[in-house]
């Protein structure tokens, strides 16, 4: 079960703290609703209602209550918005969809009732960890429910378009809900009323939504699927995809920029997300991932490939001598099962490759063009990314004072060429924590 956080969340849409429960409108505390519904407290306030803890006589259960900004009566287009909500989160009941239970009307303000989720939202949990990305199979525990719900929710012939960490909830028992369908839509009418007006969050929003492009029935359901692709990004490298200072900056962002690669942005995460994430942040829907579900099967599949190269051990050769490192890989290939082998001629080309894939550990020799063994290391160990990464030193020019500097610098062993291949083998699968 999470923690439990400062306030109740029971919608997405629900302020962080607490409302003031002497505001004026909405419901009034101790009102009797239709279905024997009582109103007790006032929890939160959002863009688009006032979320309230009621209680049902009938059932004796604790429910959540949705009422109607009372400044927004006048605007017969958010109404109708509000009644679309409700609508859309009664058509269909799924364990991670929060349910709605009636819709109604209280001396002139729509209300609905629905679903009571004591817990917290997606975000309040990652602040309250004070990490902003989780481990890949914490990143499925929570994606893999949410891209459940959302599938139904495709299934049932709407879209969300406001997929977003603050409007995923976590319940009792770790239970995922996807809450708050304020902006959710029929398939066949994505972009009722305004076709011009912007709405969502810039963060997470698809180009096409951005550009109010008009989008055919069967690729709807891909404006629901690049908002999973950031969550899920943002979930395992505790960046987004895009960014900017300014919410223009990021609309322009998602339109014009190319995501990041993930696992550039975290190379400890290593390459097997990359392929997935990018493809549900395709800028063009059409080329994007199809569905929701067809993005769980391929986070499933990157999780399980992931956990299969994690038993692997890569190993980077950084030589000038080509011959030395072709020795060195076949000796490593005959004795550590599995292990990969990666090259690079000098310190330089060793830092680019190092920057797309993260190796277990690093041999370099001392003296080299172009960055040597000694540069290298200093470079490696200013980095917070490779601060811990092992490096070997091997070089047939050097003795104790040059042993002293490395060490100081941050090597962590040393080999003598012409190096015994029992040393380089025993050495390497130390380092590599190779049992």
């Amino acid at each position: 079960m999470p923690a439990q956080g400062p306030a109740t969340v029971v919608d997405g849409d629900v302020a962080r703290n607490r409302a003031s429960e002497s505001r004026e409108g909405g419901l009034p505390i101790g009102a009797r609703l239709e279905g024997g519904v009582e109103v007790v407290e006032l929890l939160g306030q959002g863009s688009m209602g006032l979320v309230y803890r009621g209680h049902d006589r009938r059932l004796d259960r604790v429910v959540a209550i949705k009422a109607f900004n009372d400044e927004r009566l006048e605007r017969p287009n958010l109404r109708q918005q509000f009644e679309l909500e409700a609508r859309a989160m009664a058509s269909l009941r799924h364990p991670n969809v929060i349910q709605v239970h009636s819709l109604g009307e209280y001396a002139g303000t729509p209300y609905f009732v629905m679903e009571f989720v004591d817990g917290m939202d997606l975000l309040t949990w990652l602040e309250q960890r004070g990490e902003r990305a989780v481990a890949p199979d914490e990143m499925l525990g929570i994606m893999s429910p949410v891209c459940r719900g959302i599938h139904a929710l495709h299934q049932a012939g709407a879209v969300h378009r406001d997929i977003k960490p603050s409007n995923i909830l976590i319940g009792s028992g770790f239970r995922i809900v996807l809450a708050d369908l304020g902006l959710a839509r029929p398939l066949d009418d994505l972009f009722l009323g305004d076709r011009r007006a912007v709405a969502g969050t810039p963060a997470y929003m698809c180009p096409e939504m951005i550009l109010g492009e008009d989008v055919p029935r069967e690729l709807a359901p891909r404006v629901d699927v690049y908002a999973l692709g950031v969550v899920a990004f943002e979930l395992l490298t505790g960046e987004r995809p895009v960014d900017g200072a300014a919410p223009l900056d990021i609309l322009q962002a998602q339109v014009y920029e190319q995501p990041r690669v993930p696992s550039e942005v975290k190379p400890g995460l290593g390459p097997a997300f990359d392929h997935v994430l990018l493809q549900a942040l395709q800028k063009k829907p059409a080329e994007r991932i199809e569905s929701a579900e067809a993005l769980k099967r391929g986070l499933v599949e990157a999780c399980r490939r992931r956990d299969a190269d994690s038993d692997r051990v890569r190993v980077l050769l950084v030589d000038d001598d080509e011959e030395f490192r072709e020795f060195v890989a076949c000796l490593l290939r005959e004795h550590l099962t599995p292990v990969e082998i990666d090259h690079a001629g000098s310190g330089q080309e060793a830092l680019d490759r190092i920057k797309h894939q993260q190796p277990t550990v690093v041999m370099v020799d001392l003296h080299m063009p172009n960055m040597g063994g000694a540069e290298l290391t200093a470079a490696l160990r200013a980095s917070e990314k490779t601060r811990h990464l092992p490096i070997v030193i091997c070089t047939g020019v050097g003795g104790a004072t040059d042993w002293r500097v490395l060490r100081l610098l941050g090597a962590d062993g040393f080999l003598v060429k012409p190096a015994d291949s029992e040393a380089i083998v025993s050495t390497i699968a130390r380092f590599a924590d190779v049992r």
